[in-house]
């Protein structure tokens, strides 16, 4: 019959799938995305706090700390110094951060 996975040799059948939108379904996304945001600014507020009463720490005790994995904290971080509200100064060992104003 054929050299390939099937047995059929006939077409296959297909199948439409047809989505329809709920009403309203485009603030749904704005609600995640602004939920999104709020988590953000909200672990943002954490890392700050974690910082300014332990300036030493790394990316990988903060995201102990907080629960989260080192890499969502290193974007948090970077987040922050973009944002000209972290600074670092030294070395990645034995340096320190800077919360700013």
């Amino acid at each position: 019959m054929g050299c390939g996975l099937y047995d059929s040799a006939e077409p296959f059948d297909h199948t439409v799938l047809e989505m329809l939108w709920a009403p309203g379904a485009d603030t749904v996304d704005k609600t995640s995305e602004e939920a999104s945001e709020e988590t953000s600014e909200e672990t943002s507020s954490r890392v700050l706090a974690l910082l300014r009463q332990s300036p030493t720490l790394s990316a990988r005790q903060l995201a102990a700390l907080l629960g989260l994995s080192q890499r969502a904290v290193e974007l948090q971080l970077a987040k922050l110094k973009s944002a000209h509200r972290l600074k670092r100064h030294g070395p990645n060992k034995g340096g320190r951060w800077e919360v700013l104003p």
